[in-house]
């Protein structure tokens, strides 16, 4: 016999079945079936099913349907009754026990309560009637007319939770509801570093030593029933990541948790290298429904993928499933984020193509913050420098902010960073490059990992143009002889008068 305290199944229905709703079935034998059906992630057919008649029913007229039933209370039952709804014992109060019943369909949580408490009052008491197997159809058969409650009684692996559900009383099929916890992870795009994103995003661009801001979003699970219940956040970084620790309380990881909007403490944080676990020391103290909110960091390190891999981040909900078996949990499927890491390589050439060093070039963002300035060296392939940390949808200026002695000037080239999934630019789990350039002599060639431009500088004098100091002389000598010639004109002029 099972254990009345853990008796509440994770399949919990009330059952009404009676002449009216299967015209076929033989006046005399008054019994029906049950037909059970599983849905997607939960199918029924290696399962087993008892139902409990709680009430009894017989047909007013056999031989006619729709005449309806006339209901009793099982003598095995009349406590329970006389105690949850304080009316048994004569027609008047069958009716309002039936009554209290059927209303309780409109209130999925009282409808749970008065489920288990029925189903604990008749652990022992009412005999239960199997479940069969014909294939994949599993159906409760040659069930006496009445009011049951039907209860899973397989051994629950890893399966989801199944809630308790009314059958409606015209029918004599059970379709399994689905209700099972989530957990679904996002990057703060308003406390980031990536000035393109605002709200809660599924992706983002970042550098090597920003941070990370994650969020977890769940809500309190249905824990009517469960002594106890298992409610254990797995999270996992990619190598190119770490978590941040609260190293002002001493703690392994600096978690946040708020619960219905309120500050949560109850739970224990356990660190694993990249793998992070927040085990909720008491989840029916909580009120079903409030949201769970969890924020914590971590850092780009120098371990972090470059390109269009990104670096992922997961969380999954280990949660339980099966109030009979404390030990039984099952989880959600694995939610993702993603961190990509953008650079921008430029090759640094003469006018023959040949390694160019001694140029030094200054990248800034939109605003003029300088994201990073490099020179080029003689060294072997020091002619190649590598920016870090674009951002995605940011603008950029490239420029040559020291020239090689000899050389000229290479223009200023702007351009864009893209950095997104062209068929869903919320989630960018396939990232795709793209760059827009804004001048039309230069090219990026934009692969899986970077942008790549060749940027020339060519030899050759200094043009007037260019504002040398030898345009400023000859405009200084010009002026001086015009001077003088006008004074020559008005001297020999004055000269030629008084003579």
């Amino acid at each position: 016999m099972k254990q009345t305290k853990k008796i509440f199944s994770i399949v919990l229905a009330i059952a009404l079945v009676f002449a009216m709703a299967i015209p076929a079935f033989a006046a005399e034998t008054q019994t029906g079936t049950i037909k059970i059906n599983g849905v997607e992630g939960y199918p029924v057919a290696d399962r087993t099913f008892e139902a409990y008649k709680i009430l009894d029913a017989v047909a007013v007229d056999p031989t006619n349907p729709g005449a309806g039933v006339l209901y009793s209370v099982p003598a095995a039952m009349a406590g329970f009754y006389a105690d949850y709804f304080e009316s048994v014992g004569n027609d008047e109060a069958i009716d309002d026990v039936v009554a209290a019943i059927n209303a309780l369909k409109d209130d999925t949580d009282a409808l749970q309560a008065f489920a288990q408490a029925a189903l604990e009052f008749a652990d022992g008491k009412v005999e239960p009637v199997a479940s069969t197997k014909t294939g994949d159809e599993v159906a409760i058969e040659n069930a006496p007319f009445g009011y049951y409650l039907i209860n899973d009684v397989t051994v629950v692996g890893k399966d989801e939770v199944v809630s308790a559900l009314m059958l409606n009383t015209s029918a004599l099929e059970v379709t399994l509801k689905i209700d099972q916890p989530k957990i679904e992870k996002k990057i703060d795009g308003d406390k980031d570093f990536d000035n393109t994103t605002t709200g809660l995003v599924d992706y983002n661009t970042a550098k090597v030593g920003e941070v990370v801001p994650y969020v977890l979003l769940s809500e309190v699970p249905k824990t009517i029933g469960y002594e106890t219940y298992k409610y254990i956040v797995k999270d996992s970084l990619s190598n190119g990541l770490t978590f941040v620790d609260g190293e002002d309380d001493g703690a392994i990881v600096d978690v946040v948790i708020t619960v219905g909007g309120n500050a949560f403490a109850d739970y224990v944080v356990e660190q694993d290298g990249q793998n992070m676990t927040i085990t909720f020391n008491d989840m029916t103290a909580l009120t079903e429904g409030d949201e769970i909110r969890i924020e914590y960091a971590a850092t780009v390190n120098e371990n972090a993928i470059v390109g269009v891999e990104g670096n992922p981040n997961e969380v999954y909900l280990e949660y339980s499933n099966n109030p009979q078996d404390d030990s039984s949990t099952t989880e959600t499927p694995e939610d993702e984020v993603r961190t990509y890491l953008v650079n921008l390589v430029i090759e640094k050439v003469d006018g023959s193509g040949a390694p160019l060093a001694g140029a030094e070039f200054t990248v800034t963002d939109k605003a003029g913050n300088v994201i990073g300035k490099l020179t080029t060296t003689d060294a072997e392939g020091g002619n190649i420098l590598t920016f870090t940390g674009l951002k995605d949808g940011e603008e950029y200026t490239i420029e040559e902010t020291v020239v090689p002695a000899g050389y000229n000037k290479a223009d200023i080239i702007k351009f864009t960073v893209n950095c997104t999934d062209p068929e869903n630019p919320e989630i960018s789990t396939d990232c795709v490059w793209a760059v827009k350039e804004e001048n039309s002599d230069v090219t990026f060639d934009v692969t899986d990992e970077v942008f790549e431009t060749r940027i020339e500088n060519l030899t050759g004098s200094l043009l007037p143009e260019t504002g040398g100091m030898g345009t400023t002389m000859f405009y200084m000598i010009g002026a001086m002889m015009v001077a003088a010639a006008v004074v020559l004109l008005v001297s020999k002029k004055r000269m030629a008068f008084e003579a």
